[in-house]
């Protein structure tokens, strides 16, 4: 991809990212992907986060991370908007989700981007949780959260279901094997 900003010229190559520090204020930007243009206009930048020419789907998560698991519906019903979402004929259910659709300019609300993994654990001060947010690019989306794509069974044997079968166990814990 091609990229004019304001006077400056960059290349990147496909779901690739680059940080740049702007001005709060009105940028243009021209950018071309296979000679095609693909965003001509102005963004205004009013503070940090992504600028997406290519507008593709973003979805920022929240999340509860918490000390003692089993308070997760107390605090989720308080604090989390629980809902079903359906993207691209793919349900999430009971999640928290914004959905940035067609924007060139997502504003910064999250404590992690598409580009940082999600830690396993976090420190609480004072509390007994926490509410993280993660952004993340709808692919990454998908592959966090199992949508691996549609399978397909017919035609196989009874072996190749078996070695399918087999190869996901490998991502089970031990204990979890019966």
């Amino acid at each position: 991809m091609s990229i004019s900003f304001d006077s400056e010229n960059f290349e990147l190559a496909g779901k690739q990212y680059q940080k740049l520090k702007l001005v709060k204020g009105e940028h243009y930007i021209k950018a071309e992907q296979d000679g095609e243009v693909i965003f001509d206009g102005t963004i205004s930048i009013t503070q940090q986060g992504v600028v997406n020419l290519t507008q593709n789907r973003y979805v920022l998560h929240r999340e509860l991370y918490l000390k003692d698991q089993e308070k997760y519906e107390l605090y989720a019903q308080e604090d989390l908007e629980l809902q079903d979402v359906e993207i691209d004929d793919k349900t999430y259910q009971n999640v928290d989700f914004k959905i940035f659709e067609k924007e060139a300019f997502i504003p910064e609300q999250w404590d992690y981007s598409f580009f940082e993994d999600l830690p396993t654990e976090i420190k609480t001060t004072g509390s007994d949780y926490k509410i993280i947010t993660k952004l993340y690019r709808q692919e990454d989306l998908e592959d966090a959260w199992g949508f691996n794509g549609n399978f397909d069974f017919t035609g196989n044997s009874d072996a190749d279901l078996q070695h399918f079968l087999d190869s996901l166990s490998n991502y089970l814990a031990p204990e979890e094997i019966e």
